[in-house]
């Protein structure tokens, strides 16, 4: 189960997180919490160009530890009006590089698009060629994207290039189950990395520090903590179990905040999960609340 578990650096380079949960880690936890990831046999990291500079950060934290083993996922950024009158495969390709350099690796064992639209939009024919040429050239062993919705997968598969996929999956959020994607992504190939298993630790939160948006989710919210009282699990073992339990899921992403809190997360690795059908009905059926990038349209902070 341990080594499922990719730390997400999102928080290493910007303050993230719902509410008052929202921090930015500082440089000397971040290598702290990587230092202690690495000797409990998680080799894998998450993070992107777009978060700051976090890429920085795991770069030199990286060049610190100087662990055994290291793979990283990151995110290049979405092509912007600029980029998009530029030669994309020469841009993508620079970008890449750049992450490598920043990250103090060789290669990326992964290099996703954070906009997957951009895979099958106007410049489709050009993305396309910059990842096969980062494939190529040995820059990155796999390639993918980044998706939030069902349309998005679905037009990204239809193109037949994707290695991986990174897409939100929780408790609360079982459309990647529900409508058979999981299942088809595997049939394809394709390997399947998740994230937001906690919802940026809204289901974790106290009913008392949870915004106010989310009350009309409060049903489903009562029913999840009803089914962890009689699984005899915590809502984080909850979390993080529904995810790790699905041999179909490669890679679960979760960001920490201090090394007590990632200690907690390996030892929810150790738990016996044997309760994944009693939280088949607890996910939530206003999906513009299951993505993050919504909330402060709905307004959060």
């Amino acid at each position: 189960m341990i080594s499922r578990i990719s730390i997400g650096t999102v928080n290493f380079g910007i303050p993230y997180g719902a509410g008052l949960d929202r921090l930015q880690v500082a440089e000397a936890e971040a290598e702290r919490i990587l230092e202690h990831a690495f000797d409990k046999g998680i080799t894998h990291l998450d993070t992107a160009v777009g978060y700051g500079d976090a890429e920085e950060v795991v770069g030199r934290c990286i060049s610190s530890i100087k662990p055994v083993e290291v793979n990283i996922t990151s995110k290049l950024l979405p092509l912007g009006a600029e980029e998009k009158r530029s030669n994309i495969v020469s841009l993508l390709c620079a970008e890449a590089e750049k992450s490598c350099e920043r990250l103090k690796v060789p290669h990326l064992e992964r290099c996703l698009l954070h906009k997957a639209s951009d895979l099958y939009g106007e410049f489709s024919d050009q993305v396309c060629r910059a990842l096969v040429e980062l494939k190529r050239t040995g820059l990155v062993k796999k390639v993918g994207v980044s998706a939030y919705t069902q349309e998005e997968l679905s037009a990204s598969l239809s193109l037949g290039l994707l290695d991986v996929v990174q897409v939100p999956f929780s408790v609360a959020d079982q459309r990647l189950l529900r409508s058979g994607m999981l299942e088809h992504l595997n049939d394809a190939d394709v390997e399947v990395d998740v994230r937001s298993v906690f919802l940026q630790g809204v289901l974790l939160q106290a009913q008392g520090k949870r915004h106010p948006m989310f009350n009309v989710e409060n049903g489903a919210i009562a029913l999840f903590l009803e089914r962890c009282r009689y699984s005899g699990l915590t809502p984080l073992q909850a979390c993080l179990g529904y995810a790790l339990q699905l041999n179909s899921i490669n890679h679960t992403v979760v960001g920490v905040q201090s090394v007590k809190q990632l200690e907690t997360i390996i030892k929810s690795t150790e738990t016996e999960f044997n309760s994944w059908e009693i939280f088949r009905d607890c996910a939530w059926t206003h999906e513009d609340l299951l993505n993050p990038s919504n909330w402060h349209k709905l307004g959060a902070d």
